[in-house]
């Protein structure tokens, strides 16, 4: 190649780059106070990550020399509050407005924004659960009336699960959908998370959203399969642990018994609370096929020891002192009960209150049932 089209081969690469588009933000907010406004994106984790500040002048501010591979939120604020939440790529965005007026405040020149204000504009049931809620700090000791209200605000949360779930189905190839769904995980079931995040990836793989969703889902896949393992109608999986006097006991040691399988720790108070449910509850069914296995994961033997002896737990009482027994189970939070049939199937989880009485007489009446 000679000197010439090395030449032109340099200049077309700095025309390019000269011409490659920026993001451009200005605005002029009445009734703005603060001196100084920070530009924010979310990182690879959905954390927020200041990348720019700009100082207000008398003419506004603006943010200049960003360049977005993607388009993706931008956050605008101050110390004091949040100006702005922007969708973006490398456009041309300006916003007018009054500080005091949030509702008001306009962008142009950004289309996913649009979509996006358009989209929060329309989650329905908005005002009603804002209602339900204070009427139901207002219902008091009113139980009839609170489990009303309680019930509307189950059905009102609903339409807006349906609502959003449909606005990401909708919107596969663009990424306000793993945007939004990232900020509403919750009302995803695993299943549902999964397949939208497959999806994802095939429309844009490499956005960062759709890796972080990724990365998010792959980490609890184990959790999730391991929580499938546990569920109401499988065999519940045996284990060895050790007793209070050191000797081994299995799960398996104790079938051909209703087994309320408890998971606790000396240092949790609601499950010291709970202890005293579970003494009433060997009381009630001492002759009955009832066995108590609790399976404490306390780190502290003498801890432990000293909580069986003050609670006077009946029963069988082992320690997990690895967690390991508990990971099988999928104990996210303690007290934490299974419920298992004579025949080693788990019949209910989380059975905790008052609930345990109930729970155990449906168990026992079965098993009567049966003979």
């Amino acid at each position: 190649m000679n000197k010439h089209c090395i030449s032109l081969v340099l200049c077309a690469a700095i025309f390019a780059g000269c011409n490659k588009s920026e993001l451009t933000i200005t605005g002029k907010l009445d009734n703005l106070s603060d001196s100084t406004i920070y530009m924010s994106v979310l990182d690879e984790e959905f954390k927020l990550k200041d990348i720019d500040t700009t100082k207000i002048t008398d003419d506004g501010f603006s943010f200049t020399g960003h360049y977005f591979e993607q388009e993706e939120c931008v956050i605008l604020h101050s110390k004091k509050a949040i100006l702005g939440q922007l969708f973006v790529g490398n456009d041309n965005v300006q916003i007018t407005g009054d500080i005091n007026k949030p509702d008001d405040i306009k962008v142009d020149g950004s289309p996913l924004t649009d979509k996006m204000q358009q989209f929060l504009k329309e989650i329905p049931e908005q005002e009603t659960l804002q209602k339900l809620s204070q009427q139901l700090q207002l219902a008091g000791n009113d139980i009839d009336r609170r489990n009303s209200i309680i019930e509307e605000i189950r059905s009102a949360r609903e339409e807006q699960m349906a609502y959003i779930k449909h606005f990401v189905n909708s919107n596969i190839t663009s990424p306000l959908a793993p945007f939004i769904m990232a900020n509403n995980m919750t009302i995803f079931s695993f299943e549902e998370a999964d397949t939208l995040i497959t999806k994802f990836m095939e429309a844009m793989p490499n956005h960062k959203y759709t890796v972080a969703l990724r990365s998010e889902i792959e980490r609890v896949r184990p959790i999730h399969e391991a929580s499938m393992r546990v569920q109401v109608g499988c065999i519940a999986p045996d284990f060895k642990l050790p007793n209070i006097n050191g000797d081994t006991i299995s799960l398996s040691d104790v079938r051909g018994k209703v087994v309320l399988l408890d998971f606790w720790a000396s240092w949790c108070a609601p499950c010291r609370q709970n202890n005293q449910t579970l003494v009433e509850a060997h009381n009630k069914f001492s002759d009955t096929l009832l066995e108590i296995v609790s399976v404490s994961i306390d780190k502290e033997e003498d801890k432990w020891k000293e909580a069986v002896k003050e609670d006077k737990l009946p029963g069988i009482q082992l320690i997990d002192k690895e967690g390991i027994v508990a990971n099988t189970y999928c104990v996210q939070s303690i007290p934490c009960c299974y419920l298992i049939d004579s025949e080693g199937k788990i019949t209910s989880r989380d059975v905790e209150g008052r609930n345990i009485f109930a729970d155990i007489e449906k168990m026992l009446n079965n098993y009567k049932e049966t003979k």
